[in-house]
């Protein structure tokens, strides 16, 4: 993902399940995993792999 200030990071997005938005969507959440110069794809695989089921 492309920030605002055109910084990449690393993001995993999830659905919580049985969550709704205030519109009545699946509810999604961002997680951040890191700067896309610090982080490694591999390393960014890892850290989303340990969130679980949200």
């Amino acid at each position: 993902m492309v920030g605002p200030s055109g910084a990449w990071r690393w993001i995993v997005r999830v659905v919580a399940i049985g969550q709704k938005d205030k519109t009545g969507a699946p509810l999604r959440i961002d997680f951040g995993l890191g700067g896309a110069d610090t982080v490694t794809p591999n390393q960014a695989r890892a850290r989303a792999g340990r969130l679980g089921p949200v």
